[in-house]
């Protein structure tokens, strides 16, 4: 990744993006947030919400032909159950919360007249939509009332009514009842703009030849004809009706603006289903409340709320942050400015708190790889000079240390050249000499010609975007394994391995849990001390994918009469234990919070093969025992 590359690495998260029921209803409702208040109890405000993107509540609940429920991730999925019953959810609500007015707001009146012509929904949303933004219009109906085909519904007068008073009595304009339009030349003359919604029935003064379905303007410049009119159904939805003259309106309003009808805004360019929807993985099954605390909205408890939060629940600082893919996208771009003088490094400490471990790429269903900008994200840091130096100077001195003539040792057979070559790494070689010992000569027994490698494998600079550094402990490592002719490395650490095989991709190597496993020959392995005794394998992040080695260890651990158990964030889904990415110095208080979420993973011990995990979940009094 390159500068520009970390502004947009997130474009393919949909984390937020409406949901398919959202795409398929013609309003865009915000159906997510319509449940979740629902939910919560707080119908007052999921009323207003519904009225706000309808405009009339009491119609549309009764007589949409709901095409969200064709959508619907429970009526697409299998085992869904069916759709979610989104009409029962909006008639709960009105019944509970009542109608309230529209809310009238001290708007200044504009020069521009509109002429409507139809009071039916269409013409009603679109004068209402222009009226309530200071437009003088004029609304023509030919019959004594307003409400056009509706009024030949089941739906009762009383309902139609409240849902028109409550919503025209918010804004000004001339109703004329009782005028039949039938040459809209003397309109245009009068008025800046004509809206016709004459219904399936109703006159289209020709306008149909040359008229945009999207913008709904005809050949003539001004003149927009729309609703029921333009279809081309039998019985249009209530829903589409509506919408058109809330689009219309839009149009309208941008061609007295610009002069132009090019469709611009979310009514002209609603969303398409993203199919990824379908396959996030829903828990369906899952308990939920038979119904809300009053009985009410109790359908509303069946939607997933479909939105994708997998690198969120999985990663702990994404979490901490309260961000998502995208924001930390923009606050990372905004870090990076190539700019010196404008630089404000609003992510420089969240870019520090990443363990680096990559489960947010693997959890994520479209790949976004956070991980791999926050590493690239340091590096640009640490090259412009911008990195703080105290995040990473401590282990940077420890790095230092174990690559000295005091603590990097190569030890060697006279069997020469040697074919196995084993690394058990800095931490494990620290916390636990007398294991490392004891485990390579065993390895020497079964394989004399042996070789040991005591070193740092240069990670510390990697996480801290070192590269001058990084290259210089490989340059050492890489002398010292070619003096052996190349042995095959055995890892006890999976850091060492995924570093090894990015920057010394020439040399092979395997866990050395899986070489134990597959010896014929090895000591007896734990004693009636450990027999059936029950335990968790915590894999480390840096193992996620080494299914071989994850087994092995199992393998291992059982022989050793062990009963294992197995927990939440492991195998492919393995979480970092908090050592990751050196973010102690930059964010104490996250590792707490990370190493509380893994300790918690299980009561039971856990058994572990990464020094890193079993020293710090020592230092939290979790019982951890190194698999060696």
């Amino acid at each position: 990744m390159d500068f520009q590359e970390i502004g947009i690495y997130a474009k393919e998260c949909f984390r937020d993006e409406p949901p398919p029921c959202a795409c398929g209803c013609p309003f865009g409702l915000d159906v997510r947030d319509l449940v979740a208040k629902a939910r919560k109890g707080r119908y007052g405000s999921a009323a207003r919400a519904y009225s706000d993107a309808v405009l009339f509540p009491g119609i549309v609940s009764a007589l949409c032909l709901s095409p969200c429920r064709n959508v619907c991730v429970r009526e697409v999925t299998p085992g869904g159950g069916g759709a979610v019953d989104l009409r029962k959810i909006e008639q709960d609500l009105i019944a509970k919360a009542g109608r309230r007015a529209a809310v009238r707001y001290a708007i200044p009146p504009k020069t521009e007249k509109i002429a409507v012509i139809g009071a039916g929904l269409s013409g009603l949303a679109c004068a209402w939509r222009l009226g309530s933004k200071g437009y003088r219009v004029t609304l023509y109906e030919a019959s004594d009332r307003a409400g056009g085909s509706v009024r030949g519904s089941a739906l009762s007068d009383d309902v139609i009514d409240a849902d028109i008073d409550s919503l025209m009595g918010s804004i000004n304009y001339d109703l004329r009842l009782g005028e039949h339009i039938s040459d809209i030349a003397p309109l245009l003359a009068e008025n800046s703009a004509v809206y016709a919604a004459t219904g399936k029935r109703g006159a289209d003064f020709g306008l149909l030849d040359g008229w945009d379905s999207r913008t709904l303007a005809s050949a003539t410049p001004g003149v927009f004809i729309g609703g029921s009119a333009t279809l081309h159904s039998a019985d249009p939805n209530v829903a589409d009706v509506i919408e058109n003259g809330l689009r219309a309106a839009s149009a309208i309003e941008e061609f007295l603006k610009t002069g132009r009808n090019e469709g611009n805004g979310p009514l002209f360019n609603r969303p398409r289903i993203n199919e990824k929807f379908y396959s996030l993985g829903y828990d369906f099954d899952a308990e939920r409340p038979a119904e809300s605390a009053d009985g009410c909205a109790a359908e509303a408890f069946r939607c997933p709320g479909c939105n994708c939060s997998k690198c969120i629940d999985a990663c702990t600082m994404i979490r901490h942050f309260r961000q998502n893919p995208k924001r930390i996208a923009a606050d990372l771009g905004v870090t990076l400015l190539p700019v010196d003088e404008k630089i404000k490094h609003v992510a420089s400490r969240m870019l520090n708190s990443c363990n680096l471990c990559g489960l947010c790429a693997a959890v994520c269903p479209v790949g976004v790889d956070t991980c791999a900008a926050m590493r690239e994200s340091r590096n640009i840091l640490k090259g412009n000079g911008h990195l703080p130096a105290a995040y990473h100077d401590f282990w940077m001195a420890d790095m230092e240390f174990s690559m000295s003539e005091e603590a990097y040792l190569l030890t060697a057979s006279d069997r020469a050249p040697a074919r196995l070559l084993f690394f058990p790494g800095c931490q494990l070689t620290a916390s636990l000499p007398d294991v490392v010992e004891s485990a390579f000569a065993h390895i020497r027994r079964a394989e004399p010609g042996a070789a040991m490698l005591l070193s740092c494998c240069g990670v510390p600079a990697d996480w801290a975007g070192e590269k001058a550094a990084l290259a210089k402990a490989v340059a050492k490592i890489r002398a010292g394994w070619e003096s052996l002719g190349r042995p095959m490395f055995l890892y006890a650490c999976g850091a060492c391995r995924k570093t090894f095989e990015k920057y010394l991709p020439e040399a092979k190597g395997i866990l050395v849990y899986e070489w134990l496993a597959g010896q014929k020959n090895r000591p007896e392995s734990g004693s009636e001390k450990y027999r059936n005794r029950r335990a968790c394998v915590y894999d480390p992040c840096n193992c996620r994918e080494d299914a071989n080695g994850r087994s092995a260890v199992r393998q291992l651990a059982r022989e050793a009469g062990y009963k294992i158990a197995e927990i939440a964030s492991g195998g492919e889904k393995a979480a970092c234990c908090g050592f990751g990415g050196q973010i102690y110095s930059a964010n104490p208080g996250l590792v707490e919070k990370i190493l509380l979420e893994r300790t918690s993973a299980s009561e039971l011990p856990y058994i572990t093969y990464c020094a890193n995990c079993r020293d710090l979940f020592l230092s939290k009094e979790k019982e951890s025992r190194h698999i060696l």
